[in-house]
């Protein structure tokens, strides 16, 4: 983690390259115009002829304002230059070679003395700096300067800037203006280091802190090998890896970005700062297979930041989600559905897990007599999904108990589909009931006092049933046929609607139901991420 220092942040990531700076100026004789004159040479000590020499005052606005164009010279075979009728003040000297693009920036000249010299200045390859804008900016007027110079870059892209070609050392402050504005600049950064062919980054918006997260899908990580997109990171913070006393109250100025500085879509699932821990998913727009060195950025520390925090962006219905039940709220509270379709459940009988006992954030415990959650209104809702369809439902479970007894997971009554713990065969389930009467099922067997992620999958006439990432069964068995297939229950979490039984007791978290078949790596990379300790998500 890194501090950014300045009014509206600041962060080089870069070391000082070579550059003169200058505070005054020795002379011959009074007057109110001085004849200035220098030596331009390159990084190895030569002559830099044919170099264009520039004067600029320390306080101009090249956005807005006028350059005096008589303030400037073209050096000789031997780099010498000379300009002359130069007024008092305070100037920056940039140079450019226009042959080898090599430039350099002399800072603070103070001018006050006629026939002046310069020591000698050394030009080298420039640099890149890269803005990372985390505020709203005007892309059809914004630009960001260096004061003092003439470098100035309009503001394309509403994430992110690059400007090339900037001189390796300390630079000037850099502004945010609109053309044509009335209105003072905005100090972005008071000054920064560039280096060499190198990128120097500076955040704008009011950030003070950021660090990278690391995504490793390499076999050191998560060891899955295909590429993901808009896949929900889920980034847990604690006292190790975090100072919650940085941040703001519930995590409002919490803000993530990936690629190309693009902001990311999160949720923050608990906050809780007293405690040291919080659980933030995080839409990642590209996971990408067999990589060590991705990552993504944290910014934290803005007082002024409202929350970007949005269940709905994260989990996105047209990415697939039908419905996600974070078990998040209090024992008693409805259970919110974080996605669009706002499938959310009246708890019956159902209290909270311990911390020590939890997985993501808050989990909730079934006694295995009476409780469950039931979802009203979604028999003919988007949850009615078709037989032979293409459709996952998963949930993270530990069991306190394999007794012999059918134990529900998730339910859209006994004759539609089910998760489920199967009667005395004690096996994790996947059923589905068919038109034309009976069950198609895989299973697996189950699990005691553990966390376990249970996937199941249809996708057509293929299903297939996951436990911690890896297919244990696609191989389809018949059952019961004198059940026929309904559609008219809602959905249940810890029991059937249609039985007074099949109570689930333990402990349960994270249900989700997508109308799309996960393939393999998917439900791995949700299990290597989300079960404890993560593979996925390293601090570094």
């Amino acid at each position: 983690m890194r501090k950014l220092s300045s009014i509206f942040i600041c962060l080089a990531i870069c070391t000082m390259s070579l550059y003169v700076s200058c505070t005054s100026l020795a002379g011959t004789s009074s007057g109110t115009e001085a004849k200035m004159a220098g030596v331009i040479v390159d990084d190895k000590g030569a002559p830099a002829p044919h170099s264009i020499v520039r004067l600029v005052l320390d306080s101009f606005d090249p956005v807005n304002g006028i350059q005096n164009d008589t303030l400037l010279d073209t050096t000789d075979e031997q780099g010498a230059y000379s300009i002359p009728d130069v007024d008092a003040g305070t100037y920056n000297v940039e140079i450019v070679n226009p042959t080898t693009g090599a430039n350099g920036l002399v800072r603070n000249v103070v001018v006050d003395k006629k026939d002046v010299m310069l020591p000698q200045a050394v030009i080298t390859k420039p640099g890149t700096v890269r803005v990372s804008i985390l505020t709203a900016v005007d892309t059809a007027n914004g630009y960001f300067f260096i004061k003092g110079t003439n470098i100035a870059k309009r503001i394309h892209d509403p994430n992110v800037v690059f400007i090339d070609s900037v001189p390796a050392g300390t630079m000037p402050a850099l502004f945010y203006t609109l053309r044509k504005s009335e209105s003072d600049p905005i100090s972005v950064c008071p000054s920064f280091e560039v280096k060499s062919q190198d990128t120097a980054l500076i955040l704008f918006g009011g950030w003070t802190f950021t660090r990278k997260i690391t995504l490793n899908t390499s076999a050191t990580g998560a060891d899955v090998v295909e590429n993901f997109t808009k896949f929900p990171v889920l980034v847990r913070l604690n006292s190790t890896n975090f100072d919650f006393s940085q941040a703001s109250k519930n995590g409002a100025d919490i803000l993530f970005t990936g690629k190309n500085d693009r902001r990311l879509p999160f949720e923050i699932e608990r906050w809780d700062s007293a405690a040291g821990l919080a659980e933030i998913w995080v839409n990642v727009d590209t996971v990408f297979g067999n990589n060590a060195t991705q990552f993504i950025n944290m910014f934290w520390g803005n007082p002024r930041a409202v929350s970007a925090s949005n269940s709905e962006t994260v989990f996105d219905t047209a990415n697939n989600y039908l419905a996600v039940w974070h078990f998040n709220q209090a024992a008693t509270d409805t259970v919110k559905d974080a996605t669009a379709d706002h499938y959310s459940g009246i708890p019956h009988a159902v209290s909270a897990a311990s911390e020590s006992q939890s997985l993501i954030g808050q989990a909730k415990r079934f006694d295995g007599v009476s409780s469950y959650i039931a979802m009203p209104g979604t028999a003919n809702s988007r949850l009615n999904l078709p037989e032979k369809g293409i459709y996952s439902i998963s949930a993270w479970v530990n069991m306190d108990t394999l007794d012999g007894q059918m134990h529900i997971l998730a339910s859209k009554g006994n004759n539609q589909f089910n998760l489920q713990v199967m009667y005395s065969y004690n096996t994790w389930e996947f059923a589905e009931c068919m038109a034309a009467g009976g069950y198609t099922m895989v299973s697996s067997p189950a699990s005691t006092h553990v966390w376990a992620l249970v996937m199941g999958v249809r996708n057509g006439d293929k299903q297939y049933i996951y436990v911690n990432g890896i297919c244990t069964d696609s191989t389809i068995t018949t059952g019961n046929p004198t059940f026929i297939r309904s559609t008219g229950d809602d959905f249940t979490i810890g029991k059937r609607t249609d039985a007074l039984d099949s109570y689930f007791k333990g402990q349960m978290d994270e249900v989700r139901v997508s109308n799309c078949a996960y393939a393999p790596g998917y439900a791995k990379l949700c299990y290597m991420n989300q079960k404890k300790p993560d593979a996925l998500v390293q601090f570094k």
